[in-house]
């Protein structure tokens, strides 16, 4: 039988939220509140992000984009990768765009923003020297403002993941293959 609330599908102990925003400076923090919650973590997955038609190329819309995909991605990945560092392993996996492989004309912070988070997973890979696990996923099929991209690439994605993959630089490669 299906419940209208997942989450009550565990047991209360191995369920907790916090409230978390990529943009604060306190994230990192609240982050770490979270784990403290829940005992430790061994997967952290990011998927924030925003992105914007800017043909017109207003610079706030520009700065909220880098704001986000760019300087909260950063805040929040340094912090998990830093928490695995301590723990000598752990599982860092991103949920990004294939906008990253190609500038778009009406999203140009958006698609350089998406390119900043591959180089930046694929440089951690070399960094943790296999480590820790790093995947890049990059997603298939987006419904919003922005053109939706090839089909297939999330699904080959989330598969190779689920076959153990994601040893960094090379799990991300494979990603965007599609």
């Amino acid at each position: 039988k299906r419940r209208s609330n997942d989450s009550a599908l565990l047991p209360p102990e191995q369920v907790a939220t916090e409230r978390l925003d990529v943009t604060e400076e306190q994230a990192p923090t609240r982050l770490t509140e979270l784990i403290g919650k829940l005992g430790g973590m061994d997967l952290f997955l990011l998927t924030s992000g925003i992105g914007s038609r800017n043909c017109e190329l207003e610079a706030g819309v520009e700065i909220a984009t880098v704001g986000t995909n760019v300087v909260g991605f950063t805040r929040m990945v340094t912090a998990a990768y830093a928490y695995f560092r301590t723990r000598k392993g752990g599982h860092l996996a991103v949920i990004s765009s294939i906008a990253g492989t190609k500038g778009l004309g009406s999203a140009p912070s958006y698609s350089a923003s998406k390119r900043f988070q591959s180089t930046y997973i694929d440089a951690l890979a070399q960094l943790a020297h296999q480590a820790q696990r790093h995947a890049l996923v990059q997603a298939a099929v987006v419904h919003h403002g922005l053109h939706a991209v090839v089909q297939g690439e999330m699904g080959h994605a989330l598969r190779h993941l689920g076959q153990g993959g994601g040893g960094g630089q090379q799990g991300s490669q494979r990603s965007r293959r599609g």
